[in-house]
């Protein structure tokens, strides 16, 4: 981790970290060599697990830093989630809206299926759409495009919380309900090429609500019953059953 004027060099990365008002800090990971720069004013948990939370403050994807196929960085903030494998984006996260700016290469985009994204652009702004809850969520973006992601209201709310927790949940519950299916005999019979790739996509869906559920449960102020919720949905889309 390199500091410029914010946290120390020492600091634990896997802990919430405060960002000061024109301070940033760079983490790299070791095992893929991608790098992230998270700039103030803000507070954000970069190597909490396998996705960087942005509460508050701004995520920028620096390009050229173990670039790979698989290699993918994942961003949430209170609003959505943001992957990609190359090129520059930068997310921001705050507790009312969220921008995501991608200006080279392409990402895909989960939004929080309560709230909405509507794309910037010369004259106006019009509404991008939700995403259909019965297909795969994830929006593919290319090249330099401009999303602002808000709904009616705050969201560290008690029932932006709630609902965060609440998609959390029956995306992991889904994740269950495919490996469930993929076990039984008569998964063989029908088409278990469809349920695993059906499966692949309930699992990044997963891990996004999830994700999303987590910044909102720390803006929150990380009430005791809202982080166990959190913890026991987690854990059952990362079981193999």
């Amino acid at each position: 981790m390199a500091s410029e004027g914010g946290p120390a060099a020492n600091a634990d990365p896997t802990g919430w970290l405060d960002v000061a008002a024109k301070a940033n800090f760079t983490v790299r990971e070791v095992e893929s060599g991608r790098e992230l720069r998270f700039e103030g004013p803000g507070r954000v948990l970069a190597c909490g697990g396998d996705v960087a939370l942005v509460a508050e403050g701004h995520a920028v994807g620096l390009p050229g830093s173990g670039e790979s196929p698989g290699a993918e960085q994942w961003v949430a903030t209170a609003c959505g989630v943001a992957r990609w494998a190359s090129g520059v984006h930068r997310f921001t996260g705050a507790r009312d809206a969220c921008i995501l700016h991608s200006s080279l290469g392409s990402a895909l985009l989960y939004v929080a299926p309560d709230l909405t994204a509507e794309e910037r652009i010369d004259g106006g702004a019009p509404d991008a759409g939700a995403a259909d809850a019965g297909a795969d969520p994830w929006r593919r973006i290319y090249g330099n495009r401009t999303f602002r992601i808000h709904g009616r209201g705050p969201l560290d709310t008690q029932a932006a919380v709630k609902s965060a927790l609440a998609q959390c949940e029956r995306a992991a519950d889904h994740v269950q309900s495919l490996a469930t299916q993929m076990t039984t005999p008569e998964a063989g019979a029908g088409n278990p090429g469809a349920l695993a790739a059906e499966s692949v996509i309930a699992r990044g869906v997963a891990r996004g609500a999830c994700a999303v559920a987590a910044v909102r449960v720390a803006l929150g102020g990380a009430r005791p019953d809202e982080q166990k919720r959190l913890e026991v949905a987690s854990a059952r889309w990362r079981a193999s059953r």
